[in-house]
Parts: C-alpha cells; sequence; structure tokens
C-alpha cells in the first residue's frame, strides 16, 4: 500500500486492526500450547490417576504463556526416547502403590530444541510488547508512524504463524496417536499383554 493511499484515520483503523488480528493469533498459539502440555504427560497411583489429570489441567489453564513454553519445550521436545522420558516421571515418596504414567513425546536434536525454545520466547516477548507496550513504541497520530506500526505487526504475524504452524503439527500428530492408543486399550492383545 501506498502511504498517500490511505487518511490517518483510516490508517488507525487498519494499525487496530491488526493488532486485533495478532491478539487472535496469539491465544490461538496459547491455546495449542496448552492443549499440548496438558496431554505431555500424566500420571499417578491407580487411585489418584484421574484426580492428578485433572489437577494438571488447572495448573497448564493457569499458567502464563512464557510457562507454558517452558513446560512445552521441557516436556514435549525431549532430546531422549519416550522411555527415556518415562523415567523421569516423578513417583510420590508417600505412596508404595504401583504408578502409573503416560507420556507423549517428540525425541529432536539438541539445537533444535533451544532453537525452538527460542524462537517460541520471541513470541512472548512480542505478546508481551504488543500488550504493554506497543502505544508507546509507535506514533499513531502520523501516516508514516501508522505505516511503521503495520509493517511490524505484519511482520509479528508472519512469525507468529510460523509457530501456530509448528504447533498445530505436533497438535494434530498428538491427537492422532491419543485415537490410536484408545483404539489399541480396548483390544485383546492389549489385555493380553497386560495381563500375562
Amino acid at each position: 500500500f501506498m502511504q498517500g493511499e490511505l487518511d490517518l484515520p483510516a490508517f488507525q483503523a487498519r494499525v487496530e486492526r491488526a493488532i486485533g488480528r495478532n491478539m487472535l493469533v496469539l491465544q490461538r498459539l496459547e491455546l495449542l500450547l496448552k492443549f499440548i502440555v496438558k496431554h505431555c504427560r500424566v500420571e499417578g497411583d491407580h487411585d489418584h490417576f484421574v484426580a492428578a489429570k485433572g489437577k494438571q489441567d488447572v495448573v497448564v489453564t493457569n499458567s502464563t504463556l512464557g510457562g507454558l513454553v517452558g513446560k512445552f519445550v521441557d516436556e514435549m521436545l525431549r532430546p531422549a526416547s519416550l522411555l527415556g522420558a518415562m523415567e523421569d516421571f516423578e513417583t510420590p515418596a508417600r505412596s508404595l502403590a504401583p504408578q502409573i504414567a503416560l507420556g507423549f513425546s517428540v525425541t529432536v536434536p539438541a539445537e533444535f530444541r533451544e532453537a525452538k525454545r527460542s524462537s517460541l520466547a520471541h513470541v512472548v516477548a512480542q505478546r508481551n510488547r504488543l500488550i504493554h507496550h506497543f502505544l508507546p513504541s509507535f506514533d499513531l497520530t502520523s501516516v508514516a508512524g501508522c505505516g511503521e506500526a503495520l509493517k511490524h505487526l505484519e511482520e509479528q504475524q508472519q512469525e507468529i504463524f510460523s509457530e501456530l504452524e509448528f504447533l498445530r503439527h505436533l497438535a494434530d500428530g498428538l491427537r492422532e496417536t491419543k485415537q490410536k492408543l484408545a483404539a489399541f486399550l480396548t483390544t485383546p492383545e492389549f489385555e493380553e499383554r497386560l495381563l500375562h
């Protein structure tokens, strides 16, 4: 677009729409992170497994975006195999009852894991800037300032979309894996393997 094409109120309206769009995309990203983190791992003894899952869901629901990013990277992007990850489950000291632990993770190179931690941390910083520091950062009383703000918001949107697509891919894989596991748990083959 050319800056001369729109008057100031029209530019300001475009900036406001772009802010709203980015906030909605960030909320989608946060919801995907919550879904993934809620389903990464759960553990407990046979009497408390369901309660442990419920408690974990509340903790995740109330987590900040930054907290979700840390949990996601630490629990979902594992440099070890799933069996290695199972060793990380905490066993409550108060209980000698057998524990049930269920975990989903993907094995990634350490460099990828740290790059993803960094890129998601940057999204968190961008979100915080959008929510808390956007207005002081741009002069929205001029067409030129609105143009700079729009350029920033469009670049921010592309960065968020990149992370959103990555998380959608993982969430889809997690859903598919859970469905396959749920189907397998109802088969005679599973019962045979579990009991013998």
